[in-house]
């Protein structure tokens, strides 16, 4: 079998931010883009963009049919075409990545790729069947050369509308019949308009494939939940408000479709962690506002410890929340509640022992409050207890012990976040820090409210499919 539509580029490089997603969009960015169609600057036309690299695959299996001709008869030249270009060439930080070289985003270098790969089908079809004039397994027949495509079901979010229906459509034709009309109509749409035009017919290319294996991968669905200890219910959907790391790592840790996601994710960039002091004291502080950020000597260099160099600085940032002074319920007559948090550096970027330096670290904040902000604390403390990130990976499952999940830069906000309804995971949703539009009481309220008007109206939409 000969399967190399996987291991040859060599091409790095990038292309601008459009992430045009709607189809008129798509459309324009591929009009009049064929495979000679200048690239992005950077991109060098090597690998499946380079038109040599098919000579190549057909000098390649040409050699294999003459050496292993006479031991097989069933030939595949090219396993997922579609995934060798939509993998290599539309990956988006942060959205989507497919970790093939060269692992860029550029329409125009995916249709040139699958055009070329369209042609490596051919060539090699004519190169194994020239070749291979063996009867291996005694049928009456030498080679039998055919391809591999692997088909995925795009479904409209909502079929009431016109443009969604059109949309997945048009993502259908691209993704599931494009290479294939190439392979076996000998039609090549180098505008990917889904229309034939002229010059786009090329009868030497019609019927390169006695067969078509089809990869098909069902979209998954959540059925219920299974506890630890035992118990089970089944449900019409969940929704997942634990990290995002953990909900597709440990608690799908049996469903294929969740490996990719846990790798994804967990590569991604993390927030930084906290260090809490929850205590209690035997006096009020009417000095004391609820919220109380407390600045330290360093700003951008508290920074860049936490986030960059992953130490533990002698210095630190605190926020104090007292919510006895809105509240004096919250703590017995004549007493005051507190907790104080620091950022710090979570798992992933520091190995601190927290069981060893917790105990310390709260005293140098405790210390730090008595001498500049709550006078005779360390007196009237009656009560404490500490809260590390070693907690936040233990007790919440935070991968690094990251307590905002997600690190909120550009790549990793709005769309290219975890999505509020899974994509591929029917009747999955997410609620938190994880997903849009991310962490703080702010974020994670809305992200309630979005998730569960998507939740509401699947529920809808599925009843009134009966």
């Amino acid at each position: 079998m000969v399967c190399a539509s996987r291991a040859i580029s060599s091409s790095k490089g990038s292309e601008g931010s459009d992430l045009a997603t709607t189809r008129s969009s798509v459309r324009a960015a591929l009009a009049g883009r064929g495979p000679d169609a200048p690239l992005p600057s950077g991109l060098r036309r090597s690998g499946w963009l380079d038109r040599a690299t098919v000579a190549e695959f057909r000098k390649f299996s040409a050699y294999l049919a003459w050496k292993y001709g006479g031991l097989v008869d069933h030939w595949t030249p090219l396993n997922e075409p579609m995934v060798v270009a939509t993998n290599g060439y539309v990956n988006v930080p942060g959205a989507f990545a497919g970790y093939f070289p060269p692992g860029v985003f550029s329409y125009s270098a995916v249709i040139a790729a699958l055009q070329n790969l369209v042609l490596a089908n051919a060539a090699s079809y004519d190169a194994i069947k020239a070749r291979d004039r063996s009867d291996a397994d005694g049928d009456g027949a030498a080679a039998r050369v055919g391809l591999v495509q692997n088909l995925v079901a795009f479904t409209p979010a909502d079929p009431a509308k016109a443009a969604e229906r059109a949309a997945a459509g048009h993502a259908d034709y691209l993704f599931n019949r494009l290479f294939l009309d190439g392979a076996v109509k000998g039609i090549v749409d180098a505008n990917a308009n889904g229309a034939v035009d002229p010059g786009e017919r090329h009868p030497a290319l019609r019927n390169k494939a006695d067969f078509v294996g089809v990869n098909y991968y069902f979209r998954g669905r959540v059925t219920g939940l299974v506890a630890k200890d035992g118990w089970r219910a089944p449900f019409d959907a969940v929704a997942s408000n634990g990290d995002v790391v953990h909900t597709y790592r440990s608690l799908l840790r049996d469903e294929p479709r969740a490996e990719r996601p846990a790798r994804r994710l967990g590569r991604m960039r993390h927030s930084m962690s906290l260090f809490l002091v929850y205590f209690g004291t035997r006096c009020r502080y009417p000095h004391l506002a609820h919220h109380n950020v407390l600045f330290g000597p360093r700003y951008r260099e508290l920074l860049d410890d936490i986030f960059e160099k992953g130490v533990l600085a002698d210095d630190f940032s605190l926020y104090l929340h007292a919510p006895t002074v809105s509240d004096p319920s919250l703590a017995p007559p004549g007493c005051e509640a507190f907790y104080v948090l620091a950022p710090v550096p979570h798992l992933g970027k520091a190995a601190i022992d927290w069981e060893v330096v917790g105990p310390r670290y709260a005293d140098r904040i405790l210390d730090y409050l008595d001498a500049r902000y709550i006078p005779g604390l360390r007196r009237d403390l009656v009560t404490r207890r500490i809260f590390t990130p070693l907690d936040f990976a233990r007790e919440l499952h935070a991968h690094h012990g990251s307590a905002f999940s997600l690190e909120p830069v550009l790549t990793q906000s709005a769309w290219f976040r975890v999505h509020n309804r899974d994509d591929r995971i029917g009747g999955l949703y997410f609620v938190g820090a994880g997903t849009h539009p991310g962490a703080g009481i702010p974020g994670v309220v809305n992200s309630a409210k979005a998730t569960a008007g998507l939740l509401l109206e699947d529920l809808a939409r599925e009843a009134a499919r009966g």
